[in-house]
Order: C-alpha cells, then sequence, then structure tokens
C-alpha cells in the first residue's frame, strides 16, 4: 500500500491593462494506492485521491468588487487490472470514478458532477526471444478536467462546464542492436467537448 499526502500554495501578484492583479490558490491532495495480485498473471491497484482546493483572483469578484474564492473538491476513486500471457500479450484495463463539487459562486448553487471514465490497452510482443523486440501497443480511455480558479477568472463564466475528451492510439516499437536502440512510431486521435481555453485581445 502507498500513501501520499502534499500541500500546494500559490501566490501570484501582476499588473494587467486592467490595473493590479493578485490570484492565489491554496490546494490539499491526499492519494492512497493498493497493489494486489490476484493469480500468477493477473495483478490488481485500486485506490482513492482527493484534493481540495480554494483558490482566488482579482478577476473573481462580486458587484462590488470584493474578491469570492473558488472552493473546490475533487474525489477520484479508481481500479486497474493488469493481465499478461506468456510475456507476449499484456491486457490493462482500468476506470476511474470522478465526483467534482464547487461550492456557491458569484449567486450560482453548488455544482457537482460525476464522471465514470474508462480506460483500455493492448501490447503485443512479437517474438520475445528475438534480440530485436517488435511490439504492437493499441489503448483508448476518456477523460475530465475541471475548470480551475485561472480558467473561470478569464473566461469571466463562473458556470464554465467541464472539460471532456477521448482518445486512441495505435503505437509500434522496434528494437535494433540487439535492444540497444529502440524506434517508436505513435499515431494519436483527440476529440474534446467543452475544450477549455482562454481567448481574447492581447497587445505587446
Amino acid at each position: 500500500a502507498v500513501v501520499q499526502s502534499g500541500y500546494h500554495r500559490l501566490e501570484s501578484d501582476f499588473a494587467s491593462p486592467f490595473g493590479p492583479s493578485e490570484s492565489s490558490s491554496r490546494r490539499w491532495s491526499g492519494r492512497a494506492q493498493v497493489d494486489v495480485p490476484l493469480a500468477p498473471s493477473l495483478e490488481l491497484s485500486a485506490g482513492a485521491e482527493v484534493q481540495r482546493e480554494r483558490a482566488g483572483s482579482t478577476f473573481i469578484a462580486d458587484e462590488a468588487e470584493q474578491p469570492q474564492p473558488v472552493r473546490r473538491t475533487v474525489a477520484g476513486y479508481f481500479a486497474e487490472a493488469r493481465w499478461t500471457s506468456d510475456a507476449r500479450i499484456f491486457v490493462t484495463a482500468g476506470a476511474r470514478l470522478d465526483d467534482i463539487r464547487r461550492e456557491a459562486l458569484l449567486g450560482l448553487a453548488d455544482d457537482n458532477v460525476v464522471s465514470l471514465n474508462p480506460k483500455a490497452g493492448l501490447a503485443w510482443v512479437v517474438d520475445p526471444d528475438a534480440s530485436n523486440v517488435t511490439k504492437v501497443r493499441v489503448a483508448g480511455s476518456t477523460g475530465i478536467r475541471p475548470p480551475g480558479a485561472f480558467d473561470l477568472a478569464f473566461t469571466d463564466n463562473p458556470s464554465l462546464k467541464p472539460e471532456r475528451s477521448r482518445g486512441a492510439e495505435v503505437a509500434i516499437e522496434q528494437g535494433f542492436g540487439g535492444g540497444l536502440v529502440a524506434l517508436e512510431a505513435v499515431g494519436f486521435f483527440n476529440e474534446f467537448d467543452d475544450l477549455i481555453v482562454a481567448v481574447g485581445s492581447f497587445s505587446g
């Protein structure tokens, strides 16, 4: 079992075209994971992580121009199984359940998003006994990213939705020189819904 904890603090002061600007972030995170062998060729990893954040910015303010902090909790629960067959086939499958909660902000009620994101992968070693190994790999997954305080401030949209993604990749790896050198070619595809980007006019 592995248990991790961390604390992150960020302070930023700068001059913007609209005047002096301040931003800050306080983030605590904790993570726990266990790895369990279920069979000689099958392993399972499972765990959970929690992140608690309080962030603020000059640009996140009420009508009286009083800064309003963004308070958010992100909890994730995950599991992944790995299966191997004769050092030639490697299969990975897992899923992550994200529970994203944001406290009431600028007249908006509490916001809660729950999202299940699966992933799967397959790797095939053509001949594990060859001096120059050839490996083929395919994988696919989905994901979610909630907007941070920076995103809320610079889009001026406190009801901004989380960004969702779907991705897939195909790769082939070829060894040379008895395994001293390896070359890999990868093709990938990513698709996004509600992509979060900062837009606007900037000068200088």
